[in-house]
């Protein structure tokens, strides 16, 4: 290809100059060779590439048939000589390309102020080429919407990419890529501004900020939480609305160590629903509501725990998890701290099982077998719970339930099995999103390790690692713990 060796089919001889070959700059490795030959592709060629390196990491003949503009009939070939070469290789969800590198250089070839509109137009055409397969390509179709401009979509193609930008968000949040679900969000926001109509921004505007609040408090970034949150109570318009900005609010005041306040935040949403959970002192009314559950729970058999449908009620659901919000009541002198477990199971005995129902059943558990001395009661709660955990996906209780297991492991299983169980719950904190008690479980793992007998330079790091994780999310009453547990260490 660089002429440097020919074949003289006269002579029927191959000719070279060592001089040039000495000359020839020469690629280091096989991606910078492929970028190399990709500027001697014959037009066609490259036009295929270039549409595909916009399109991204995946793609198909017949979506290049809609954006390419070439002869349509002979695409096959092109394709072929493609692959032949190494530029794009097959796959079973269509094509892609070789290496990275050459893909970063067909994406050069579209100049630069031309991208965005490229970007919608494949947007639009991966949705109709690919509509009935939608739900496998929510990730290709979302990152061209997010490269996208704006402007150019209806407000019937708005709302469309508004939810598959949620849906992506969700699904990037729920495998733990925060950084990805916050740019999809963020997508989602600017498309709202640009042409979202009053139709739209009732619908989806809500939903958006609320997703927005909590992907930046997984991030770590406390203060645009918490102008998201003042967003989604300007956004909130139905009770149900107005009790789920509650719940966040909430989330925030609880790493905070504002727990009065969140407290009364949880209090107000639960209002808004028409529930009423009073506060104060009242040991009678405790044991009387503690032993109503567990009496309701030994009629209908222990097993029914494990067979419980889910809940289908937007409201219950809603109940439940702002009463879930409550466990930041076990750092006060308060009865709610009770209460609120109790209420959570009555409403899921009646409606079914919802996020935060297994929170309630693991630590109610635990209440039981620190109020009533019903340990080993306690810890087949917490099994209860990780079962529909697993059965229905609500990763969003696995912290919570896992650091009651551990609770409850102090009297039932070993001090090695408590511990592991701890550090489960820190490392489950990414994937639940739940904040707090990943945060309270650091507190957790040492002091079982104190309790064991460890080796105090290892519990010594194991503190070390702790204070990085509740510094990161400004958590000063669990850094206030490690801390003493670190002096305690350290005499």
């Amino acid at each position: 290809e660089d002429k440097l060796f020919t074949f003289d089919p006269l002579a029927m001889r191959w000719s070279w100059s060592l001089e040039a070959v000495a000359q020839h700059r020469y690629a280091d490795n096989v991606a910078d060779l492929m970028i190399h030959r990709l500027g001697r592709l014959p037009a066609a060629q490259r036009e295929i590439l270039r549409v595909a390196g916009a399109a991204g990491g995946r793609f198909d003949p017949p979506l290049l048939a809609k954006l390419v503009t070439i002869d349509h009939d002979r695409l096959g070939e092109h394709l072929s000589a493609l692959l032949d070469a190494g530029f794009l290789a097959a796959s079973q969800h269509g094509l892609s390309f070789s290496h990275d590198r050459v893909e970063e250089a067909a994406y050069l070839l579209t100049a630069a102020p031309e991208r965005a509109a490229q970007h919608a137009q494949i947007a639009r055409v991966m949705k109709y080429v690919w509509r009935n397969a939608l739900a496998d390509a929510v990730f290709e179709n979302a990152n061209q919407v997010q490269r996208a401009e704006k402007s150019v979509f209806s407000t019937e193609e708005c709302e469309a990419y508004l939810i598959l930008l949620m849906e992506a968000a969700r699904r990037a949040r729920d495998s733990a890529s925060y950084e990805q679900a916050a740019g999809y969000l963020n997508a989602g926001e600017e498309l709202l501004q640009t042409c979202g109509s009053p139709a739209v921004d009732y619908r989806h505007a809500f939903s958006l900020a609320c997703m927005a609040a909590e992907g930046d408090m997984l991030l770590s970034r406390m203060s645009q939480a918490q102008q998201r949150i003042g967003e989604c109570r300007k956004r909130a318009r139905s009770p149900l609305d107005q009790a789920i900005a509650c719940k966040l609010r909430a989330r925030f005041k609880t790493l905070h160590s504002d727990y009065d306040a969140a407290i009364n935040d949880a209090l107000e949403g639960l209002r808004l629903l028409g529930i009423e959970l009073g506060r104060g002192s009242d040991a009678l009314q405790v044991e009387a509501q503690l032993r109503s559950i567990q009496a309701l729970i030994e009629q209908r058999g222990r097993r029914c725990l494990e067979a419980l449908p889910k809940a289908e009620s937007e409201t219950v659901i809603v109940a439940i998890g702002l009463l879930a919000t409550l466990s930041c009541s076990f750092f006060i002198d308060d009865d709610i701290r009770y209460l609120h477990l109790a209420k959570i199971l009555e409403l899921t005995l009646a409606h079914g099982v919802a996020p935060g129902s297994t929170y309630g059943l693991a630590w109610f558990g635990v209440m039981a077998a620190e109020r009533f001395g019903a340990y080993h009661d306690g810890h087949a709660y917490c099994l209860a719970a990780l079962k529909l955990i697993e059965r229905y996906g609500f990763e969003v209780d696995l912290t919570s339930t896992l650091l009651a297991l551990d609770q409850v492991s102090a009297w039932t299983a070993s001090m090695d099995f408590a511990r592991r169980t701890a550090q489960q719950a820190i490392d489950s904190g990414r994937l639940s999103g739940d904040l707090a008690m990943a945060c309270y479980a650091c507190n957790h793992l040492v002091s079982d390790s104190l309790v064991m007998g460890q080796h105090l330079h290892s519990v010594a790091e194991e503190i070390q690692h702790g204070l990085a994780t509740v510094r990161q999310y400004g958590y000063r009453d669990i850094e206030q713990i490690l801390l003493a547990q670190q002096a305690f260490v350290s005499a």
